[in-house]
């Protein structure tokens, strides 16, 4: 990629992660991941030029739209008027699409090498293949300076294959189990605050005819959610993170009970009927038009249960969430939160 215009793009790429960086101490975004989400760059040339003042126009696709993701579509909007004013020779073409059609258009794009000039990713696995395929730009060289030390130590390295780095982090979320209180209400149930608790609260749902979790596995991330969840408590971070580094087995006692408990919650009919066909979008529905308890989901999606234009009042008056509940082992109650960069 020729010098001035990758600087044009490093540009665009840096006012974006800053002014949404600043914005995230006190707002809540709706991004998804294995839930990781990341600002990117990919290695298009289309319309590259390294002429002073000559037009060029810079390729962005992101996953906010205005109806679920009003603040951040709004900002990114404001972001995107200011950087044409100061750079006149400059057009930024935006693609917006949900978070399930974004991933979707990426994977056809990079068929044909047409990606967009910036736009969002995910770490570690969802990176791979487009690194290996020469697609993604290293930004390394934006690392070098004082920017570096403005991330939470070890969150842009999730970003880093082979010790290069291809995207870097907008946010640190966390994920809630966002719970329905008049749903609740309606079956005699209070917030769980122990895994046994919920367990009973989704068989009093099951036996009273209504489905307990929205969840859509098609992607796999989603129901990781409820391992990783599990695995923690149970087994502690320390032998999950191992076990995921592979200097641990995931046949260790305490991940295959992880992973017991999740299945059980299966058979019992926690989730939504077929939900390792469903997209993520489809199971987030079901919660949406109030035919799901409960969504274990990061706290980018807070906003659209909160604020969204698209949601009734009513729809937004009932929600709740809580920390994942506690399990006790061995004396030991574990309550830690699963943190998801953005």
């Amino acid at each position: 990629m020729k010098g001035a215009w990758y600087k044009v793009l490093c540009s665009f790429a840096l006012v974006l992660l800053f002014a949404l960086a600043a914005c995230g101490g006190d707002s809540e975004s709706e991004q998804e991941a294995g839930g990781e989400n990341t600002d990117a760059e990919s290695t298009t040339e289309g319309n590259e030029s390294d002429s002073d003042g000559e037009e060029k126009t810079i390729d962005f696709m992101h996953l906010w739209p205005e109806g679920s993701s009003k603040q951040h579509h709004d900002i990114v909007n404001g972001i995107i008027e200011e950087f044409e004013a100061e750079n006149e020779n400059v057009t930024v073409d935006v693609e917006i699409l949900s978070n399930e059609q974004y991933k979707e258009k990426l994977k056809v794009l990079s068929t044909s090498n047409e990606l967009p000039d910036v736009g969002m990713t995910w770490a570690a696995g969802f990176l791979e293949p487009y690194v290996s395929g020469n697609m993604f730009a290293s930004l390394d060289d934006l690392l070098e300076g004082p920017l570096n030390d403005m991330f939470v130590p070890g969150t842009a390295e999730a970003y880093a294959l082979d010790g290069t780095t291809y995207g870097l982090p907008l946010e640190l979320n966390i994920t809630p189990l966002y719970y329905n209180q008049r749903i609740f209400e309606e079956n005699g149930l209070e917030a769980p605050e122990t895994f046994a608790e919920l367990k009973e609260v989704v068989q009093t749902l099951v036996d009273n005819g209504v489905t307990p979790v929205a969840l859509g596995n098609k992607d796999r991330w989603t129901g990781s959610m409820w391992y990783m969840y599990l695995a923690d408590r149970i087994g502690g971070a320390e032998l999950l993170n191992n076990a995921i580094l592979g200097e641990a087995s995931f046949e260790d006692p305490a991940l295959v009970k992880a992973a017991e408990e999740v299945q059980n919650l299966v058979d019992t009919g926690a989730f939504l009927n077929g939900f390792n066909g469903l997209g993520n979008d489809e199971a987030k529905g079901y919660f949406l038009n109030e035919q799901a308890a409960m969504y274990l989901m990061g706290s980018w999606d807070l906003p659209e249960f909160t604020t969204s234009e698209e949601n009734s009042q009513e729809f937004k008056d009932s929600i709740g969430y809580i920390k994942f509940p506690a399990v006790k082992v061995e004396k030991v109650t574990v309550t830690a939160l699963l943190a998801v960069l953005v």
